[in-house]
């Protein structure tokens, strides 16, 4: 009996971790990983699932090796053509065994994005002296893309088109994406507030419902903003972990000659959120 009991703890135990050659891939590949997906794979048991992004080098690699990295998931999804990056639930070691290959660029966990919500409009038109430089411009001819809850029909916002990354439409149903369009974008028509750049093109780009939402609606969002040519992203969200690939459509946006406004967090905490 005592026998049987040993064989069944150290069988136990071998299921709680990696084996010795999955960890050494591990720590060979933890370049493709961000610190949170490293930390979650580390303490990992091989048959751990989780939500995972998984983002090819280049096109051509999602084109040829999509098929057999797909093999490997659950539920998956295409996050968009121009992303190269599926998302799906996979195991562990099936992580590790796609790390190994040449044809991936990063892989990381799903994350859940938190809406950075305030009670009341902290900054407005004086704050900014937004209406001091009226009289030379009030926005025209810039293009603002806003990741948020999206944008609901309102009498002082004038909303050129959008999109919806999480439903069939950019309706807001939580009023957040609203709040942050009007401050930005309230008209000038002697009703309700102005916005501090009152004329520009206002576009809804719904990546979230409530007050959370997920890095990987995020990144199709951006994407959105990337292919339709915006000007201006404004990102009032935040998540807790840095996203190597959330990074680099940031920085194609940025090297497109866009601008990208996000907020550092609530409440007047130390800590500061990423995008910001």
């Amino acid at each position: 009996m005592l026998i049987y009991l040993l064989v069944f703890i150290v069988l136990s135990a071998s299921s709680l971790a990696l084996t010795s050659t999955e960890e050494e891939k591990l720590a060979d590949n933890y370049y493709k990983l961000n610190p949170e997906t490293y930390n979650t794979l580390a303490v990992a048991s091989g048959t751990d699932e989780d939500h995972y992004i998984i983002e090819f080098t280049d096109a051509d690699s999602a084109s040829k090796y999509g098929s057999s990295v797909k093999a490997y998931m659950s539920n998956s999804k295409t996050l968009s053509s121009n992303t190269k990056a599926y998302l799906g639930k996979v195991q562990a070691s099936d992580v590790i065994t796609l790390l190994e290959q040449d044809y991936i660029e990063y892989i990381e966990l799903e994350q859940e994005t938190t809406g950075l919500y305030t009670d009341h409009v902290t900054y407005n038109v004086k704050k900014t002296e937004a209406d001091q430089i009226w009289d030379e411009t009030k926005g025209t001819g810039v293009s603002v893309a806003v990741l948020d809850t999206g944008i609901y029909a309102h009498d002082d916002l004038s909303i050129s088109g959008g999109t919806s990354i999480i439903s069939a439409d950019y309706n807001d149903y939580d009023g957040h994406g609203t709040e942050v369009a009007g401050v930005l974008a309230a008209v000038l028509d002697d009703n309700g507030i102005a916005g501090v750049a009152p004329d520009v093109s206002l576009y809804a780009v719904k990546i979230m419902n409530t007050t959370t939402g997920n890095l990987s609606d995020a990144i199709e969002g951006l994407q959105w903003a990337i292919d339709n040519n915006m000007s201006i992203v404004v990102m009032s969200f935040g998540f807790e972990g840095f996203s190597n690939i959330f990074r680099d459509k940031v920085n194609e946006f940025y090297n497109n000659g866009g601008l990208l406004v996000a907020a550092a967090g609530n409440g007047g905490g130390t800590i500061v959120m990423y995008p910001a």
